[in-house]
């Protein structure tokens, strides 16, 4: 859901969507797992590696 530039769901979207009820709690996890913050993540996802996940 990040790397999709044209949807631009919010960070607090994007974590509710998977679950989570705390968009800060999602992005810590997503840091730890990642290296990257979600918008961070968002910003670079042209320069990262394609995944078929979203």
């Amino acid at each position: 859901m990040l790397r999709n530039l044209t949807l631009q769901y919010t960070v607090t979207a994007i974590a509710n969507k998977v679950g989570y009820e705390d968009p800060h709690y999602f992005s810590r996890l997503f840091r730890k797992k990642t290296g990257f913050s979600p918008v961070q993540f968002r910003e670079h996802a042209e320069l990262l590696p394609n995944s078929n996940r979203e």
